[in-house]
């Protein structure tokens, strides 16, 4: 097994990429094995590397998916004890595998890291090292470096080494596009210590072709998810001052996209945080009077903190989800339920909640949420137009990449979002969904699961279930998150009054595939306000056209036993509705699909009894 991997992610850069390669050959310490992750290259970079004669060398392909996740795939096919990562435009000198060692044989819990010298794109040194470009000669670089991070990023993921089962754990975030060695450097100092060595280890080259170059609207949009997810997840050990600062940068990032709301919102927490700054006031208050459409500013070089990129022109930040939730009546639920959505431990959302007519107060309690969280987009109707009309209405508003479906009665455990965006990251055309704790109305647990109480244990719940879905709703719509253009095509059907979200499940699941998270990421509460006990005569009519429109569509490729059992729920609710001659007709079919399950034959027999003794009923 080598002592140290070495990962390095590439994307057509053939040349540079068998520079960086040489570089690591050329190390004094000779224990290393060295994974080339190839992000799907179109020039000859395969070509290239796998006609070097070197045993340690191993070219791996990876779909393209970006940095992050290349980076994430050469962890996952590591050997060595250490970890050390290298951009494939970047070079080492020769001791810095070895004096990296030194250190860590001391105490391998540290983050070893070091300086870098600047070269250009020839190769040529410009003769300044990356921590005074970057303004940290006099911060701290050694020990807890969390809240010097956050004031901006100077640490260099090409002069990181720390052991390989550090990064089983904290891995490289595949939501960001360009800040992912930011967030990771973040996310190493919130549990370990870093030691600095001053002496410059690594040749860290600029050139027009650097992602952050190229894409600083991106980059931008990246720091806000880092800056937001950071300061909701350590409010409490964040120094107020230093929480201002980036509120304050966090303002200014949505400035620059032109996104007012945002940036005041941001503005205003920076001065809450640090009251006595009078800059937060005057630029708050300067804020209401702008008014111009669009900043048009020039994009900059880097200079010293990701701060002094600025954007070409005006661009809006997509959320990655959009939550959606209807309301109606639920005021002594809705706070929870908003806040349960708010406080996820992914921040890149927006919440869309739509008050359909509601009687109470619930406007009210939407509006103050709207008011003090610019990611919350509220709509009034001034009549009621039913639940599926208001989510289509929803689905119309939403511009995130995927949409959830969040209930104002409802709870979210705080880590649903980011669990499942970890596997749509992967699997992006998925219907994702999970189990459930049952709450009574006090918000209680009753101590049973979702899975238990609809007794999926035994039913097929990945991959195609159209058919496993015909015997029975057992999805908790509560749990589900798909991609927005799936949830548009689909749509709810306005025609129904209480199974919408049954009758959304069975026509995705006839054109995509689901997948099942068994862990419960969400709280079902049953109470006496559940919709389907308000009204079980229109219930029964919703599931009496979603299934008498499934047999019309697809009698042909039913299998017989489903189609009895659909033909029989059917008589059922005819019965119920007093339709016997239809009744009977539906159990007659039933009996026909599957002659040895008498209870058909039962249930067409028992149809004339019922239908006489009514008729005697009404003689009298």
């Amino acid at each position: 097994m080598p002592m140290v991997s070495i990962i390095i992610p590439t994307y057509n850069r053939c040349e540079l990429v068998l520079q960086a390669i040489q570089s690591v050959q050329n190390q004094t310490f000779k224990d290393f094995e060295v994974l080339v992750i190839d992000d799907n290259s179109t020039d000859d970079t395969q070509k290239c590397i796998t006609i070097i004669k070197d045993g340690r060398i191993h070219y791996l392909r990876n779909p393209r998916k970006g940095i992050s996740s290349a980076r994430n795939f050469g962890i996952e096919n590591s050997k060595g004890k250490y970890i050390s990562f290298l951009d494939s435009d970047d070079l080492w000198l020769p001791d810095k595998i070895e004096k990296q060692l030194e250190i860590l044989s001391q105490d391998e819990n540290l983050i070893v890291w070091s300086d870098a010298s600047i070269i250009d794109a020839e190769g040529k040194e410009k003769g300044i090292l990356l921590t005074e470009r970057y303004g940290a000669k006099k911060r701290k670089k050694s020990g807890d470096i969390f809240l010097e991070l956050l004031q901006g990023n100077f640490v260099s993921v090409q002069s990181i080494m720390l052991r390989r089962d550090i990064t089983k754990k904290i891995k490289f975030d595949t939501s960001l596009i360009y800040a992912d060695d930011y967030k990771f450097v973040i996310d190493l100092a919130q549990n370990f210590r870093y030691y600095f060595i001053p002496a410059p280890l690594v040749k860290y080259r600029i050139h027009d072709n650097n992602v952050i170059s190229k894409n600083p609207q991106l980059w931008i949009k990246d720091l806000i998810k880092i800056y937001t997810k950071v300061t909701r997840e350590q409010n409490k050990i964040i120094p107020r001052k230093l929480k201002a600062k980036l509120f304050y940068r966090l303002s200014k990032h949505f400035l620059i996209r032109n996104r007012r709301k945002f940036s005041r919102y941001y503005l205003w927490q920076a001065f809450r945080q640090n009251p006595f700054k009078a800059s937060y006031l005057r630029k708050l208050l300067q804020s209401f009077l702008v008014s111009t459409p669009i900043i048009s500013v020039r994009v900059e070089q880097v200079k010293k903190t990701e701060d002094a990129f600025m954007v070409k022109e005006q661009t809006t930040v997509m959320p990655c989800v959009s939550v959606v939730m209807t309301s109606y009546d639920h005021e002594v639920y809705l706070s929870e339920s908003i806040e349960s959505v708010l406080n996820q431990t992914f921040g890149d959302f927006e919440l869309i909640i739509i008050d359909d007519s509601s009687r109470d107060r619930s406007k009210k309690i939407i509006e103050n949420y709207a008011n003090q969280d610019p990611r919350v987009k509220a709509v009034y109707h001034s009549e009621n137009r039913g639940i599926a009309k208001t989510l289509n209405e929803a689905l119309e508003i939403a511009e995130g990449q995927y949409i959830a479906i969040a209930a104002s009665d409802d709870l979210w455990l705080c880590d649903k979002l980011e669990k499942q965006m970890k596997f749509l990251n992967q699997n992006n055309n998925l219907v994702v969904w999970s189990d459930a704790y049952i709450i009574n109305a006090e918000g209680k647990d009753t101590g049973l699961l979702w899975s238990r109480r609809y007794k999926i244990d035994n039913k097929k719940k990945n991959g195609n279930i159209f058919y496993e879905l015909l015997w029975g709703n057992f999805i908790c719509p509560q749990s589900l998150i798909l991609k927005r253009t799936i949830a548009q095509e689909i749509g709810f059907d306005a025609r129904l009054n209480f199974a919408v979200d049954y009758k959304f499940l069975i026509t995705i699941s006839q054109k995509y595939n689901f997948h099942f998270i068994s862990e419960p990421l969400v709280k079902y509460r049953m109470h006496g306000q559940n919709a389907i006990f308000h009204g079980s005569g229109l219930w029964e009519k919703d599931m009496l056209k979603i299934f008498s429109k499934i047999i019309q569509q697809n009698s042909n490729t039913l299998p017989r036993k489903l189609k009895a059992r659909l033909h029989s729920r059917i008589g059922k609710y005819l019965l119920v509705r007093k339709k016997y001659k239809l009744s009977r007709h539906h159990f007659l079919i039933a009996s026909k699909c599957e002659p040895f399950n008498m209870s058909y034959l039962r249930r067409f027999l028992r149809t004339f009894s019922i239908f006489h003794s009514d008729k005697n009923e009404l003689g009298k």
